[in-house]
This record gives structure tokens, sequence and C-alpha cells, in this order.
């Protein structure tokens, strides 16, 4: 990189160029991050459903939980265990199918047995 004639030619500019340019389309292509002067914009991407805390609560725990507990088993848990309880919590009790109630009580088993009866 010490030639002269060679400047900008590989090297860490093409390094600084292109992950600038994934750092772009991660923001404004995959979040949907837009900004318009001095403003940044956050479009309203959820879908309807999602607008009832005891849907979108457990959903929240499985997406932030696989990667927070270093376990995919433990993430989807989280999932299966919030939302029968949130949805009993929200007097919606009969919309909860039974293999729902099934995984809840699976789930809190496995929890059970690698948690507590290995010690």
């Amino acid at each position: 990189y010490s030639n002269k004639y060679m400047t900008g030619r590989g090297g860490w500019s093409w390094y600084t160029g292109s992950s600038s340019w994934y750092y772009k389309v991660c923001l404004e292509n995959i979040l949907g991050l837009k900004k318009k002067g001095n403003k940044l914009y956050l479009p309203e991407n959820i879908p309807e459903e999602w607008d009832k805390f005891e849907i979108a609560l457990p959903s929240f725990l499985v997406a932030i939980g696989i990667p927070l507990t270093y376990n995919i088993s433990y993430g989807i848990a989280f999932g299966f265990l919030t939302y029968p309880i949130l949805m009993v919590a929200a007097g919606r009790r009969k919309e909860v199918n039974v293999v729902m109630w099934s995984m809840f009580f699976v789930f809190i088993a496995l929890l059970y047995i690698l948690n507590v009866l290995p010690k």
C-alpha cells in the first residue's frame, strides 16, 4: 500500500466501503429505519394480531429468549409457558388449544428435569 500509484485500490478502502453499505442495507431494508432530514423514522411492520399484549409478549420472549439463554429449547419454552398464562389472565382461557396446554406442561417438566433433577 505504499506505492503512490496504487492508492485506494484494495485493502482497507474496500473493507470500509463494503461494510458501510452492508450497515445501510441492514438498517434501511431489513429493519425499515429511514432518515429524512434530522429525523429517524421506523415504520410499523407489526402484524395486526399483535396489538394485544397476550399475543405479542410470548412472541417477543421467544425471539429474545433464544439468544439470551444460548439455548433454543429455553427460548421456545418461554413462549409456550407465557402464552397460556397471559391468555388466562386476559380472560381468553377458552381460546387456548389443548395442544398448547399440553406443551405448557411438557415444557414445565422439561425445565424441571433439566434444572432441578441433575443436582
